[in-house]
C-alpha cells in the first residue's frame, strides 16, 4: 500500500493512520483511506480474499488506532465481489475519545516504570547479542566489522525490546487538538510523556550501541587472541562498566503523579486547530484490553 502524501491539517490523520496500517496488516489485504477531517470521521476500507483474515486485520487495526487515543468502530464484514468474491471491512475513526487518551497517557507510563525504567538489562542483551555476531564471524573481528555489528544490535534491541519508537514516529506529525478542555489538557499531557518515552528510547539504543561497540573493540585490542577464547571476558568487562544514569529506578518524569514536564507541555503547547472547526464532543469507548510496553 502506498503512503498517502503529506498533506495540510485535514490529510494529518489520514497520513498516521496509512503507517500504522502498512505496519500491522497482514499480506493479501488491501487498504483504503477515505482522507476527510477527523472531527468527520475517517473511513479505513480493508478487502481480502477470505472473512476471518479481514475480521483478523481489522480487529487488529482497530485496537492500534485505539491506542493512539482515537474512538474506533468498525462494521461486520460483507462478501463482495462476484465469480470470485473477497470480503470487505470497513473501520471508522470517529474522533479522540477521552478514555482511549488516557489509557495512552497510562500506558506511556508503564513503559517508562517498566522495561524503560532501567538500561542494564538492555546492556547486557547487547552484549550477548553482538556476541553472537562476532561467533559467526570465525575470524578475528575487524575495526571494519565494528559498525555493522553496532548497527545489526541496535536493531535486534530496538525490535525485541523497545516497541515506542515505531509507534511515536508514525504519530510524529500529528495534531494533538481539541476544543473540549478536558480533552485538550490530557492530549498535552501525552505529548509531554512521549517526548519522554522517545528520549528514554534513545537512551537505551545508545547503551546497546555502546555496549556492542565496546565489546568489539575490546576484542581488536588483542589481536592475537583466540574470539572465542576472549569473548566471554570480554563480555564481563563491558558489563562491569559503570552505569553512572542508571539507579534501577525509574525516571522523575515516569512518576504516576502528573509529573513536571507533562505540567510544562499543558501549559505551552498550543494544538493547531482549524479555525472552522466544530465543537467535539467527548466518546467513552470500551478499551480493547490489549496492553503496551
Amino acid at each position: 500500500m502506498q503512503e498517502p502524501a503529506a498533506a495540510p491539517y485535514r490529510d494529518l490523520a489520514t497520513l498516521a493512520i496509512g503507517r500504522i496500517a502498512t505496519r500491522v496488516l497482514d499480506p493479501g489485504v488491501t487498504v483504503e483511506i477515505t482522507p476527510r477531517p477527523l472531527w468527520e470521521g475517517q473511513r479505513i476500507a480493508l478487502t481480502a480474499a477470505g472473512r476471518e483474515l479481514v475480521t483478523t486485520n481489522a480487529n487488529k487495526l482497530m485496537r492500534e488506532l485505539q491506542l493512539i487515543g482515537w474512538h474506533v468502530s468498525a462494521a461486520s464484514p460483507r462478501p463482495v465481489g462476484g465469480g470470485d468474491p473477497g470480503w470487505a471491512c470497513a473501520v471508522d475513526v470517529l474522533g479522540w475519545s477521552e478514555e482511549q487518551v488516557t489509557r495512552r497517557a497510562e500506558l506511556l507510563r508503564q513503559a517508562l516504570t517498566g522495561r524503560l525504567a532501567s538500561v542494564s538489562f538492555t546492556r547486557r542483551l547487547a552484549a550477548y547479542s553482538a556476541a553472537t555476531h562476532l561467533r559467526q564471524l570465525q575470524r578475528p573481528v575487524s575495526a571494519a566489522d565494528v559498525e555493522a555489528i553496532t548497527q545489526l544490535t541496535v536493531a535486534e534491541i530496538r525490535e525485541a525490546r523497545l516497541r515506542w519508537p515505531i509507534r511515536l514516529s508514525e504519530v510524529a506529525d500529528l495534531d494533538r487538538c481539541s476544543t473540549v478542555p478536558a480533552l485538550q489538557r490530557l492530549l498535552a499531557q501525552v505529548t509531554g510523556l512521549e517526548q519522554t518515552v522517545a528520549a528514554r528510547c534513545r537512551r537505551h539504543e545508545e547503551v546497546a550501541a555502546a555496549a556492542a561497540t565496546d565489546l568489539c573493540e575490546l576484542l581488536i585490542a588483542d589481536r592475537h587472541g583466540d574470539t572465542g577464547r576472549d569473548l566471554g571476558a570480554a563480555i564481563a568487562a563491558v558489563l562491569a562498566q559503570p552505569l553512572p544514569d542508571d539507579t534501577g529506578s525509574p525516571p522523575p518524569e515516569a512518576n504516576p503523579v502528573r509529573s513536571g514536564m507533562e505540567r510544562l507541555v499543558a501549559a505551552v503547547v498550543v494544538n493547531r486547530c482549524p479555525a472552522d472547526a466544530p465543537a467535539e464532543v467527548p466518546v467513552e469507548t470500551e478499551a480493547s484490553g490489549e496492553r503496551s510496553s
